[in-house]
């Protein structure tokens, strides 16, 4: 019996351009902090000479003070940020945004004292209020709290107030008492779409203000629409990304683009585990962060799980992410950033980590482990003595075995496959690792089992796996005797 394993939740496994599944590559450290936690993180390209900045907000466990660290892409794994900005005392799990306009930079956050201001390429100062060139119009103090660019002005969230600046290269730091939207609940997160509506996501639920509504002057003027069906419960329960608005949902994920809302079912096993680390997440939206990339979105947990789901939403792939549980490295996602020429690096609690290439030893463990878990699709009236599985990955000597309860039989490859596919062919991979083959293993079970669950194990960073496993039943029962009527 063929049996697909492609769409079976998966740890650590991937699919790649190609639309195979592998074990994710391994990681390596670009920069480490050692002592102080990454509590938000951003990268800022300079338009003008493309480089990178990263901006790093650390905070201290001995003293609980937030420091700001900005790091030169160029020379990253340099100890020496280019300049530092002290924050004060603040909580841990602080919630810091940043926007852009006119080439100007705003961080901010409702536990800042006040805002910071910068230049792109340049250092960060307090933000200080300039007077509108409106002379009818009352300046305010720049408010602290969630900040967003919304078309070329800004806006702050503080409680159920949204402030707007002033349009235009002189008013991004005029904020004036006319120009205040007051919304239903506290606000949680704000930005701007890819449909340039302002998403604004408050405790009261979900609301969506026109791009139409920065074009009658000074003052932002328009119909803040409900959007039914989605809300959130923290900061950083959605984001926006090329395929629309993601929010976090308890147990999925809601996706609204041109005004609909669709569902996305994050593949689950249910059945009980021997290999694979338990997911243990009741309510995504409690501790999730949703963090955009290119090919669909990043959920952490912050300091409060271990793990991390990475979602490719181009082939709808879920996988969840950590590292071996013998190292003390842990897997807290923090945020993501990018290097000029786009490649993507993981922000963990104190640890910036680039993806290896094929091959490549794990940051966390050089046998890192891979696991695919699902249910067998068998007559549930029967009960079939399953015998061996057989599965196939690009393994070289690393570990592959299956768990099925109560057996579990975790093998080295034996036998070389006889197959056509091998790897260092153009159909499984570089053809620069041509000592790797694609290696069978047959593991044995012998368990007989109404609901068949069965985890399967791949060892090694960037094996390829084969989407298919073989396996042998014989003899099967009902599963209850049938019943004179």
């Amino acid at each position: 019996m063929i049996v697909d394993i492609s769409k079976w939740e998966m740890h650590n496994v991937v699919r790649d351009g190609s639309g195979d599944i592998r074990t994710r590559r391994g990681f390596a450290a670009t920069l480490d902090f050692v002592a102080d936690d990454v509590v938000a993180s951003f990268s800022v390209e300079n338009p003008k000479t493309s480089e990178v900045n990263w901006f790093f907000f650390m905070w201290s466990p001995t003293t609980g003070a937030v420091t700001l660290k900005v790091y030169d892409e160029g020379r990253a794994n340099s100890s020496a940020p280019l300049y530092t900005f002290p924050l004060g005392v603040m909580s841990r799990d602080v919630v810091i945004t940043m926007a852009q306009s006119y080439g100007f930079l705003q961080f901010n956050s409702p536990s800042f004292s006040a805002p910071l201001f910068g230049f792109v390429g340049g250092g960060v100062t307090t933000m200080l209020a300039v007077p509108s060139e409106n002379p009818d119009s009352t300046t305010l103090s720049v408010p602290t709290g969630h900040c967003a660019t919304f078309g070329d002005r800004w806006c702050v969230a503080q409680d159920n107030a949204i402030y707007f600046a002033d349009p235009g290269i002189q008013g991004v730091r005029s904020f004036t008492a006319q120009n205040v939207l007051v919304v239903p609940g506290t606000v949680l997160d704000l930005f701007q779409a890819d449909s340039g509506s302002l998403m604004i996501f408050t405790t009261a639920g979900a609301y969506s203000l026109g791009a139409d509504a920065l074009s009658v002057g000074q003052d932002v003027v328009g119909f803040l629409s409900q959007i039914d069906g989605v809300s959130t419960t923290a900061p950083r329960n959605a984001c926006s990304t090329s395929f629309g608005t993601l929010v976090l949902g308890r147990s999925d994920i809601s996706v609204i683009s041109g005004g609909a809302v669709q569902k996305l079912s994050i593949p689950r096993y249910t059945g009980r585990r021997k290999l694979s680390r338990p997911v243990e997440v009741d309510d995504l939206r409690t501790w999730g962060r949703l963090l955009p990339t290119p090919d669909g979105f990043l959920l952490g947990f912050g300091r409060n799980r271990d793990m991390f789901l990475a979602a490719d939403l181009r082939t709808n792939t879920y996988s969840w992410m950590y590292g071996h549980d013998s190292q003390n490295q842990p897997t807290q996602l923090h945020g993501v950033v990018y290097s000029r020429d786009g490649d993507q690096f993981l922000v963990f609690r104190s640890t910036v980590v680039q993806p290896l290439t094929v091959g490549a030893s794990d940051h966390f463990d050089g046998e890192m482990l891979g696991y695919v878990c699902g249910l067998l699709p068998v007559d549930t009236t029967d009960m079939p003595l399953f015998r061996r599985v057989t599965v196939a990955c690009a393994n070289a000597g690393g570990t592959a075995g299956v768990a099925m309860s109560p057996a579990e039989n975790v093998l080295q490859t034996t036998a070389v496959h006889t197959g056509d596919v091998v790897v260092g062919t153009d159909v499984w991979g570089s053809k620069k690792i041509a000592s790797y083959n694609q290696r069978t293993t047959r593991c044995t079970v012998n368990t007989r089992a109404t609901e068949p669950h069965i985890e399967l194990v791949f060892g090694g960073c960037g094996r390829r796996i084969a989407s298919t496993i073989n396996l042998e039943m014989s003899g099967t029962w009902r599963a209850r005797k049938d019943r004179q009527p």
